[in-house]
């Protein structure tokens, strides 16, 4: 069925992928799998050995049910959504039922191959085969998580368990780089992370993009020692993301949270210090901010 469902052109392009990236497969097809998402009324094709995104949308009907909330809550249809680290396409799929456009980034060939054909079944999609960074034209290794962890691509090479990766090369660009070349200067603009430990970087490659948007949304992954193995500071990174913001919510413990942005540092340290394992710690923040 999904052979005959193929945009045109889908096929062939995806088996031009297929073979320079030798899966371990007979048929590229086998690693596909459908879904449907009849709560925000869409498609989307999924990693079909991906347990952690096909069992968010067996058990919830969608993925990460909180944070798909905040991210359709806060596009309009004049917002840029940017999406970093964008796996298959979940919420690059989402945002663009709302959005004016989606710019998403995947470095992951073989996700890469999947938000493609996800985006060739609407209009307002760009994929980028590229990691986003703070500079531009640098070839860097990837590792990417094998099996049911696909979304655990990386560009940090430390404390990296090498059995359950496997690598590959992909070439680094900033957000505002793609601003420049495939949009318009947005005035609303939602930019999501999650990108292993690289978030703070790309939030350095979006300076301008912020400093421009009259409107600016970011939804950030925090994952302390990922982002300290990539040579930045967590805390300083959560500072960045309160400062100036007008409004904050954090995720935590598959709880919702919202913050007074001055306090945003306080809350996530509180429950941060009484983790004993450092290495489980994770949340998720998402700030808004007003500059016209």
């Amino acid at each position: 069925m999904l052979r005959k469902n193929l945009p045109k052109g889908a096929k062939k392009y995806i088996n031009k992928i297929y073979k320079t990236i030798k899966y371990p497969h007979t048929d590229c097809f086998d690693l596909i799998t459908e879904r449907n998402i009849s709560k925000y009324g869409f498609s989307i094709y999924t990693y079909k050995w991906d347990g952690f995104t096909n069992y968010h949308i067996d058990l919830f009907g969608e993925y990460d049910p909180a944070l798909s909330n905040i991210v359709w809550k806060n596009i309009n249809p004049k917002t840029t959504f940017i999406d970093v680290g964008a796996h298959t396409g979940w919420f690059s799929m989402l945002a663009s039922k709302k959005a004016a456009e989606v710019i998403s980034f995947e470095p992951n060939p073989e996700m890469f191959l999947i938000l493609s054909l996800n985006a060739s079944r609407v209009q307002n999609i760009k994929p980028i085969p590229m990691a986003a960074s703070d500079r531009d034209g640098e070839f860097v290794r990837i590792n990417i998580g094998r099996h049911n962890n696909t979304g655990n691509t990386t560009i940090v090479q430390e404390n990296i368990d090498r059995t359950k990766t496997k690598e590959a090369i992909a070439i680094t660009t900033t957000i505002d780089s793609a601003i420049k070349r495939y949009s318009k200067r947005p005035d609303d603009v939602f930019i999501k992370i999650d990108v292993e430990g690289y978030e703070a970087k790309v939030l350095r490659g979006a300076r301008i993009t912020l400093q421009n948007a009259e409107n600016s949304k970011i939804l950030v992954e925090i994952v302390p020692w990922k982002i300290e193995n990539a040579g930045d500071n967590p805390w300083d990174l959560i500072n960045e993301l309160a400062n100036d913001a007008s409004s904050a919510v954090l995720f935590m413990d598959g709880k919702e949270h919202k913050v007074h942005p001055e306090r945003l540092l306080e809350e996530i340290q509180k429950v941060y210090n009484n983790t004993k394992n450092k290495k489980d710690f994770k949340a998720d923040i998402y700030v808004q901010k007003i500059h016209g």
